[in-house]
């Protein structure tokens, strides 16, 4: 899409698998595009046959098209029950649910349209607050949304320091330049293993667990699961992004 300086892939399980293409050919792919100044997104095909919708959201957000546009100042701000949270998180993020310890959302006449999570992670011995997800109802634009939620958290915020984390796949950081945030690095390209025709977290097939399912324990993760019958696809990578605080 030329006018967007915006290109789309769509990427099949099989044939995008480590058997056909190389653990940083995504990756490359990526930083080509971007070296050009084209945004690559990348479509895989689980997403597409179970996400579809989310998809198609988040490319419409991307090239200025929506089925409807709100505006943030015409909105309420409020704190989000968890129960409403994971069920907005599971229908309008392309990752879905993931558990937070605070919840700011945008209400428009009473309808949850936009929603800011937080909460505190523990990597390495260090305990950082992060930015865990943000998104809109499928299918809408919420204009100064993410500039409003993430302005009412830092009111109350007692942290120093906040981080956030976006996948080099599909997005490209614009939202956290808009809000302040810094580029600190890009991680190695991820990998994901194909179970039942859907990518799955590694963490899901780490060794230790494996083991304990009962599989040799002198095999590596990896060796376990080819035996399995299982590829492996890989990712581009995540960016982390920091916010200092002032205080």
């Amino acid at each position: 899409m030329p006018d967007h300086k915006l290109a789309i892939e769509v990427n099949g399980l099989y044939w995008h698998g480590e058997k056909y293409r190389g653990k940083d050919y995504h990756a490359d792919k990526t930083a080509r595009c971007r070296e050009a100044n084209i945004a690559l997104i990348h479509v895989w095909e689980d997403d597409w046959a179970h996400r579809k919708e989310i998809v198609k959201s988040i490319i419409g957000n991307r090239v200025g098209y929506s089925n409807r546009k709100i505006y943030a100042r015409s909105c309420d701000v409020r704190e989000v029950p968890s129960k409403e949270a994971r069920a907005f998180l599971d229908s309008s993020h392309i990752q879905g649910y993931a558990s937070s310890q605070v919840r700011i959302g945008l209400y428009h006449g009473g309808e949850l349209v936009s929603l800011m999570t937080f909460g505190w992670r523990h990597t390495n011995s260090k305990r950082e607050m992060e930015l865990i997800r943000f998104c809109n109802s499928m299918g809408t634009l919420v204009v100064g949304g993410a500039s409003r939620l993430f302005s009412k958290f830092l009111s109350t915020c007692d942290a120093d320091k906040i981080i956030s984390y976006s996948d080099d796949s599909m997005f490209d950081g614009g939202m956290y330049e808009t809000l302040g945030f810094v580029r600190h690095g890009l991680s190695k390209p991820n990998y994901f293993w194909v179970v039942g025709g859907k990518r799955r977290h590694r963490f899901n097939f780490c060794k230790s667990k494996l083991v304990k399912q009962g599989y040799d324990p002198a095999k590596t993760e990896v060796q376990i699961m080819h035996d399995r019958g299982y590829r492996r696809v890989w990712g581009c990578g995540q960016v982390r992004w920091e916010y200092q605080v002032d205080k």
